[in-house]
């Protein structure tokens, strides 16, 4: 309750929690209360700690740092990311998440990441291999101190660190110093924290003491190959400040439409929105550019409904701005896809390069837009800021669409320093793994043979130096520069994306030291996808063979919570429950009326030492419909009507799929005649409904009713040959697919001739 549902450690002492549980507690002696649960929790952090650390031994690391700030309070968060041999891909572990009293200086950043990373789970400065992090002066400032403090080899420093910081002890204080903090918030300052508005995002918070002596100061060279410290900057927030730099100079413009969208809130357009079959845009915030092309997308795709509004309400005056909702919508749309893809939980440096130089391409596009011109040059201006670095630069040297016969994304010198710094990798993780690189010579007394071999080739020339033990390895990674070349796929592609993980899977034997370099310069998911319908149970299924006396378990990895052991739920979550046929070797995790929260990697574990496991994702997707050119189409009388009906994120297609007219299921035998459905099923399921020689008495409200998602309607007029100039044709069914066409000639041949 404490640590799942977020409630206080001083719920125990609630008068209603004590009315329900106390005199069970007491009659079986048990005492519960804020003390007791910090030691309960802390020893159940313990645990999960160890896990952590014996997980993380003789590993490459890369941390992840953030920090945010809510309501006048400031958290830092530490995550590692590491290849897991046994899942099969990385995985990614929460080590910490730190209120922060002090001023969040570089050194005290610093202090943090080497107390409650490196400290605590027992990290070498050999094991760190990035630190990844936004763009804020002092969160790069304290990489450059922790980076200069590890090249003086502080592994016994870390230890020291790892035992001044025990449990209890430390969270005691920590809980001391919070509860001080916020003993001074008056009541009226609380209430003015509960109305804060976020503010336009900054680089660096406001109220931030920047460490200005790291800013400035130039950090410590390292030479070519060496290994560096310097941040690698996350992606997507980078993303996200190339669009402010550009919108930043259209504040006043979409204030003034943010302000029309917060006007249509009023009671007194309700009535008008409801008759129109008009949604709410929603309202956009400071801190948030990809909410600013949602608003204006949906008043985009509304704009016919919106200037019905303003024909009966003058103050809501959209018509001035849509020529900028359009340059907006046109040239942010590639951006908010580029933003949706860095959200994955898992993307490699040069999957970044990939999607952003492709989203750049769609904006390079669009030259006749001034936004997405100035975006273009944003985002090639912020580009450099994350392309710095020696790990990217290793990255995409692993990456045939960028390191292949020929080609020029890396120059010679950077490709000489690349190969020098994956050696001194190769090196490091042989320390790490106790690997020594020798040279097996033969004591056998061969001399005959040599002098033989003398005789026949007039002897052998002055010898040449042998080479160094690890000089193979150095070809090896030379080689790369000859791969066959993949190429770089369009943002919007269908066909599935060129996945460079598998990629060197495939290459694990074959070319296997190099695969032991990319599963560290390489980040990316490998675990098995399941969708489940919102509410609808779902099945995660394990197939385990001679399982013995072992023991099947599940374990969510979001908490690293288990969920059950064997046929018993261990979680409170009751919605939880193993499901075993003893007749197979089935085990599978049932999870009723499964909701948003529940997306996540689920492991089956089996109960061997050390635990052999199973990871996949679960997907809970809430299905979704529409009809295409809604909310109103017009159609003139004799034409032919073709309304489509797509129905996606859907695990399994419905079952059915029902139109109405006027409320009235149609009946396609009806004395009307013309009137017919074809229904393609599939992972996107698409009705379509085709009525020939349309009248007046067929305008009016249509509905597609899918089984197993929600309904979808659109408005049809069918006019009498007035206002040609009203005609709409995105309610027009498109097929591109020959096939298509030529059924759907067919069809429309056979109905006429009835």
């Amino acid at each position: 309750m404490a640590t799942i549902h977020a409630l206080p450690l001083s719920f125990p002492n609630y008068a209603g929690f004590e009315n329900l549980v106390k005199p069970t507690w007491d009659a079986v002696g048990l005492t519960v209360n804020r003390q007791k649960l910090t030691e309960l929790v802390e020893h159940a952090a313990e645990l999960a700690r160890k896990i952590i650390t014996d997980e993380m031994a003789k590993k490459m690391i890369t941390l992840e740092i953030d920090s945010a700030s809510r309501r006048n309070r400031h958290v830092f968060g530490i995550y590692a990311t590491y290849f897991s041999d046994k899942k099969g891909g990385p995985v990614s572990r929460c080590l910490a998440v730190k209120e922060m009293v002090k001023s969040q200086t570089a050194d005290h950043l610093k202090d943090t990441m080497q107390t409650e990373a490196m400290g605590r789970y027992k990290m070498l400065s050999g094991q760190l291999y990035a630190v990844i992090a936004d763009n804020g002066p002092n969160m790069q400032a304290s990489i450059r101190q922790l980076g200069s403090m590890l090249l003086r080899n502080p592994d016994r420093e870390n230890a020291d660190s790892a035992n001044q910081s025990s449990s209890s002890t430390l969270m005691a204080a920590e809980t001391r110093a919070v509860d001080a903090v916020l003993q001074t918030v008056t009541e009226a300052r609380l209430e003015q924290m509960l109305d804060m508005e976020d503010s336009e995002p900054e680089e660096e918070a406001e109220d931030t003491e920047v460490d200005e002596s790291w800013e400035e100061e130039a950090s410590e060279e390292s030479s070519p190959g060496e290994f560096e410290f310097k941040g690698t900057r996350c992606a997507a927030h980078t993303s996200q400040l190339a669009v402010w730099d550009v919108l930043k100079s259209h504040t006043k413009r979409i204030e003034a439409i943010k302000s029309l969208v917060k006007k249509t809130r009023l009671v007194k357009y309700k009535q008008a929105f409801m008759e129109n079959n008009t949604f709410y845009a929603p309202i956009c915030n400071a801190t948030r550019w990809n909410a600013v092309y949602l608003m204006m997308k949906s008043l985009k795709d509304q704009r016919t409904n919106y200037r019905i509004l303003e024909d009966s309400f003058n103050e809501l005056c959209f018509s001035k701005h849509w020529r900028f909702i359009d340059s907006a919508c046109e040239a942010l749309g590639p951006v908010f896809y580029l933003s949706v893809e860095l959200q994955h939980e898992h993307v490699p440096l040069s999957e970044f390069y990939a999607l952003w130089i492709a989203c750049q391409a769609e904006l390079n596009k669009l030259k006749d837009n001034q936004m997405a011109v100035k975006l273009h040059v944003a985002m090639n201006t912020r580009l450099k800021t994350l392309t710095d670095t020696m790990q990217f630069k290793a990255a995409i040297y692993f990456d045939p669409r960028f390191n292949y016969l020929g080609a020029n994304r890396l120059k010679p010198k950077e490709k000489e320093a690349v190969q020098r710094y994956l050696l001194k990798l190769y090196d490091r993780m042989n320390e790490l793994e106790g690997v020594e690189l020798e040279v097996v010579e033969s004591t056998e007394n061969c001399d005959f043979v040599e002098e033989y071999l003398d005789e026949l080739f007039d002897g052998d020339e002055d010898p040449i130096p042998a080479p160094a033990p690890n000089n193979h390895i150095l070809q090896r990674i030379k080689e790369l520069e000859f791969q066959k070349r993949v190429f770089v796929q369009p943002l919007l592609c269908k066909e599935p994306r060129f996945d460079i993980m598998k990629y060197w899977t495939a290459k694990k034997v074959s070319n296997s030291e190099m695969f032991r370099l990319a599963k560290v310069v390489l980040s990316t998911g490998s675990t098995q996808n399941i969708t489940a319908l919102v509410g609808k149970t779902a099945y995660l299924n394990c197939r385990v063979r001679n399982l013995g006396n072992k023991t099947v378990s599940w374990v969510r990895h979001r908490d690293i919570h288990l969920l059950t052991v064997g046929r018993f739920t261990y979680t409170s979550d009751q919605r939880f429950q193993s499901v075993h046929n003893p007749q197979t070797d089935d085990w599978s995790l049932q999870i009723r009326y499964p909701q948003k929260r529940d997306t996540g990697v689920y492991e089956c574990q089996i109960s061997t030492t050390p635990p052999v496991g199973h990871s996949m994702h679960l997907s809970v997707v809430e299905p979704v419909t529409i009809i295409v050119g809604g909310p109103d189409i017009y159609i003139n009388t004799g034409s032919t009507v073709n309304l489509t009906c797509v129905v996606r994120n859907s695990p399994e297609p419905p079952s059915t799929i029902i139109w109405t007219h006027n409320h009235q299921e149609i009946n396609y035998d009806s004395p009307r005649g013309g009137v017919s459905v074809i229904t393609e099923k599939g992972e996107t399921t698409t009705s379509y409904l085709l009525i020939q020689r349309a009248k007046s008495t067929d305008s009016g409200k249509y509905v597609c009713s899918p089984s197993n998602a929600n309904t979808y309607f659109i408005n049809v007029h069918i006019l009498n040959g007035e206002h040609p100039e009203a005609m709409q044709h995105g309610g027009q069914l498109r097929i591109g697919d020959p096939v298509h066409v030529f059924v759907f000639v067919i069809i429309t041949l056979v109905l006429s001739n009835r």
